[in-house]
């Protein structure tokens, strides 16, 4: 979708990203949408809480949590304030590999 759209000479925005984002993520497609994330700033898309969610799911998904937490701190570091779905992707990927530890770390922390 975003190549038809390059193809045609549009720039694809912030919709058009998180859009593809989240397809990402209902596919389990971690790496895509962190290359997606990636190459938003090259295309002159904001990056928001959408797309970083829409990775952490993707991640979370495919069984990834340590790609979704670094998704947040990564969020965390650009001075975005994670909401309600940030912070339950990551607890729930910690959840499924049993990393209970990093649930507590995050949970101790002002997010």
């Amino acid at each position: 979708l975003l190549g038809l759209i390059q193809g045609v000479h549009l720039r694809p925005d912030t919709i058009s990203y998180n859009t593809a984002l989240t397809s990402c993520a209902k596919g389990s497609q971690w790496v895509s949408a962190l290359h997606l994330l990636q190459s938003m700033p090259d295309q002159r898309a904001t990056v928001d809480v959408i797309s970083f969610n829409a990775v952490m799911q993707a991640c979370s998904k495919a069984g990834r949590w340590e790609a979704s937490l670094l998704v947040l701190e990564t969020m965390l570091g650009q001075k975005f304030r994670p909401n309600q779905i940030s912070c339950t992707t990551v607890t729930s990927a910690c959840e499924q590999a049993s990393a209970w530890q990093v649930v507590l770390a995050l949970l101790s922390k002002d997010l």
